[in-house]
């Protein structure tokens, strides 16, 4: 988790880096702070719930970035967490701050909080670009810098551990790395790209203290406290010894002194010559009784510098992805990831099923099965959420006991009645609490660990529908990324607390039908990324995938991400992401004519004659193309109901397919220019404070979502589990709530959104698969309708009008004036005497 301080010592003293370009190697890449840095450094928005679609482009541009400039990444990702507890304060600390986080941007402030689904979402782009990974058993730093050194080659990460590992490619850190590519000519003539970096090597500090080993830079990390040893354990030494003044200058020129500590103690380490004699020093000064204990810390803490070490498995996956690359030979003995065993036992030390271990180092399992059957402990993140509120997690909590049933089975009997309970920490108000949940099985039988591979698919899925209490026949003609989606949108529905609205169901089915189907299909498809796949930079230039601007540079070379940070929303718009063309094979290109100007919201409005009014208040659209629905329509108390045909969707169709099999290109244009506006970010003011209350719906969502795909990849994925950026996407919700609350019908306002075409059809179909699990609807639904024009114009033709009822007191009451008090509410703000007068004249006279 890093070294306190080390990173501002290194930022402030910039002759420490080096100027690098990046191209034609290998990298392995910290896959936890990557997504962190691309979600942040996008400045993608966390105020809603997580724009995944947005951060979905982002994880392409930087890949496809990668891969133009001949680099191959090798992602590693952290496993578990240590069953030695030594990060645990630390951990517990984190979720605090978040905690506070989350509550400062429900209430309308300022934050950042990562959105919980952003680690699947940075997965599934990984797997459908292509780009190799594993999971480690526990952390990955170590096994990260023995990759590094064993094919030399660079390490990306933005851990200031990585400043302390010597490295022999250096280390890469994410927040000087500027990724506008730049040309060089090859030694051929042809164009080749690079990026503009700045690397790090161990040798480079060592050159500024001549008289330092090696391995002093591991004792100078280790005092200043890390993972294995905390700095407490030093304060006696820190006392007792006079450490040099900052003020002399150095070989190679003087430091900056933001951290004058960290200076004077490389000083002293320098002074002292070498580290056996550094080492007696501080273990004079520690109190007998501790020293035994702290000698063996400090030292295990330095061997994990000087020594560190791959796993067999994490050392196998990567000799497979990266040995061309390296110029290597393939090793001698090709062994399955399977055939090692894990690093880790469940916490009744017995080991765990071959084929678990496999799908959690392949990132199929999530990581926090792993904490569960090896901890029996879960530290829930706070989302942005109410914090008066139940915590959003609550929802979901039939779901997780479920789980922990199927996981705590491997140290416990079959037949076994109960089994011991894992600790969760969740939120409760602003606090983060601890609570014991009993893992059930509720009211079906579940498996156990070692069962589940030899239950068939068919099995596998009934026991997923009893969980979620899905009637049979809920997936009947829906499209197979829509299963799932439907399962869980029912389960939040009758779970959700505080109850959820219309409006809120009907924006998640419409966001899950743009995401899944409409924007996939005005866009072109993904490659994988490969060496094979790379072109020269005026074809990438040319199709969109980069921009050709130059950088915003600092001292006309490197810009440092932390001051210059890149707005996702300017990205996308100016054709940096590869959002719309992909990378393809053999250096060609593809373009979609049809669908080139499909981000030009008026273009394709005007294309398919459809006229949008922005200056009512409604945002009605008005489409006076003659569009039909092509199946059959019924409507019912204003309601709009489609019967789907037999044989509308085949049984591994998905919504994609569907919607491009039944729909013209320009019914689906037409739908995304009308849905375009609903991505921009909402504006805030009096009139329109901030809904934390929708954000905690949405949120709630998304705990459900987080543990069905868990117990669906526990289950080998018995049904299709789309990317969270095909399903949601909180700018977009929120506005289309914002609007559906200004409709008497939202899920008829939804029909005529989408023109009355066959998207329609596909809407109300998803529609009425929720419905069906949920037989008394309007039981589970809130109220949220708020006045409309309608409601304003008749409150003002009641203007004028007396009305009288009795009180408790028997007297007459006349709410005329508590009317008038009302309308001028609305009309005027009564703080201003102008604004009220000029509301008398034009209301009174």
């Amino acid at each position: 988790m890093g070294i306190s301080g080390l990173t501002t010592f290194v930022d402030a003293n910039p002759h420490l880096l080096t100027d690098h370009q990046l191209r034609d190697t290998a990298v392995i890449v910290d896959g936890n702070n990557l997504y962190h840095f691309l979600y942040y450094y996008f400045r993608v928005p966390v105020r809603y719930g997580g724009d995944y679609d947005t951060f979905d482009a982002c994880v392409q541009y930087f890949f496809r970035t990668l891969a133009a400039c001949h680099v191959t990444p090798y992602v590693v990702f952290d496993g578990g967490y240590d069953a030695d507890n030594r990060k645990l304060p630390t951990v517990l600390r984190r979720a605090r701050d978040r905690c506070a986080m989350a509550g400062s941007l429900a209430a309308g402030g300022r934050g950042k909080v990562l959105p919980i689904l952003a680690q699947e979402t940075f997965r599934c782009a990984l797997d459908r670009l292509g780009v190799a990974h594993v999971t480690c058993d526990s952390e990955a730093d170590e096994e990260i810098a023995a990759l590094a050194n064993h094919f030399r080659c660079p390490v990306m990460s933005n851990d200031s551990d990585f400043y302390v590992y010597d490295l022999a490619g250096g280390f890469i850190v994410f927040d000087y790395i500027n990724l506008q590519l730049r040309h060089l000519a090859n030694e051929s003539g042809d164009a080749a790209h690079y990026l503009a970096v700045q690397i790090y090597h161990v040798d480079t500090l060592l050159a500024k203290f001549a008289a330092m080993e090696r391995r002093m830079v591991a004792l100078f990390a280790t005092l200043q406290g890390n993972d294995v040893i905390e700095r407490r354990h030093f304060l006696p030494f820190f006392s007792a010894v006079k450490l040099p003044p900052a003020g002399r200058t150095m070989t190679g020129g003087k430091f900056a002194a933001p951290k004058e500590p960290m200076l004077r103690l490389l000083l002293w380490l320098e002074q002292m010559g070498s580290f056996d004699a550094a080492v007696r020093v501080v273990m004079t000064h520690t109190p007998v009784t501790q020293r035994s204990n702290v000698e063996s810390l400090l030292k295990a803490s330095v061997r994990s510098y000087t020594h560190p070490t791959a796993t067999p498995p994490t050392h196998h996956a990567a000799e497979q992805c990266l040995t061309l690359t390296s110029g290597r030979d393939a090793p001698p003995e090709v062994r399955h990831p399977t055939e090692y065993a894990c690093s880790v036992k469940s916490f009744g030390d017995r080991e765990l099923p071959a084929w678990f271990v496999e799908r959690i180092r392949h990132g199929d399992v999530p990581v926090m099965a792993l904490n569960a059957i090896v901890l029996r402990r879960l530290i829930l993140l706070a989302q942005v959420e109410v914090m008066n509120r139940p915590s959003t997690y609550i929802c979901a909590l039939p779901v997780r006991a479920a789980i922990y049933r199927i996981l705590l089975s491997v140290d416990f009997p079959v037949d076994a009645q109960e089994m011991a309970p894992v600790n969760e920490y969740d939120r409760m108000h602003k606090n983060l609490r601890c609570q014991q949940v009993a893992s059930s099985c509720g009211a079906c039988q579940l498996p156990t660990l070692e069962e589940i591979p030899m239950m068939d698919a068919l099995a596998r899925e009934a026991i997923l529908l009893k969980v979620f209490g899905a009637a049979s026949g809920t997936f009947d003609g829906l499209p197979i990324d829509a299963q799932l989606i439907v399962a869980v949108t029912s389960y939040w529905v009758r779970q959700s607390t505080p109850s959820v609205s219309i409006e809120h169901l009907v924006a998640l089915l419409l966001c899950h039908l743009k995401q899944s189907a409409i924007d996939p299909i005005c866009k072109s498809n993904d490659t994988p990324i490969t060496q094979d796949c790379s072109i020269c930079a005026e074809e990438l230039i040319a199709s969109g995938d980069v921009a050709d601007t130059e950088p915003i540079a600092k001292n006309d070379n490197i810009t440092t991400n932390k001051d210059c940070s890149i707005c996702a929303e300017e990205l996308i718009a100016s054709g940096d992401v590869a959002d719309t063309e992909p990378i393809a094979k053999n250096d060609n290109i593809t373009t979609n004519k049809e669908t080139s100007d499909v981000t030009d919201t008026a273009a394709v409005a005007k294309k398919n004659n459809v006229i949008t009014n922005n200056d009512t208040s409604s945002g009605d659209v008005i489409d006076d193309t003659d569009n039909s629905i092509a199946g059959d329509v019924t409507v019912t108390n204003n309601t709009c109901h489609v019967t789907p045909r037999a044989g509308d969707v085949t049984a591994t169709e998905t919504l994609r397919e569907s919607v491009a099999r039944r729909c013209t290109p320009g019914e689906v244009q037409s739908a995304a220019g009308r849905l375009a506006r609903f991505a921009d970010q909402p504006t805030h003011n009096r009139a329109h404070p901030f809904d934390g209350l929708t954000v905690h719906a949405l949120s709630q969502w998304q705990a459900c979502r987080l543990a069905a795909h868990t117990l669906n990849q526990l289950l080998l994925s018995p049904l299709d589990s789309p990317s969270p950026a095909h399903s949601f996407s909180g700018t977009f919700l929120y506005n289309v709530v914002r609007q559906l609350r200004k409709k008497s019908q939202p899920d008829v306002y939804v029909v005529d959104l989408l023109g009355k075409s066959e998207l329609a059809r596909h809407f109300t179909q998803l529609y009425d698969a929720v419905v069906k699990n949920i037989p008394e609807l309007d039981s589970y639904l809130s109220s949220h309708a708020e006045p409309g024009k309608k409601a304003r114009k008749r409150e003002k033709k009641r203007k004028g009008r007396t009305t009288t009822e009795v009180t408790s007191g028997g007297e007459e009451k006349d709410d005329s004036t508590d009317e008038l008090i009302a309308c001028m509410n609305t009309s005027c703000n009564l703080s201003n005497r102008y604004d009220f007068l000029r509301y008398l004249e034009t209301e009174c006279y």
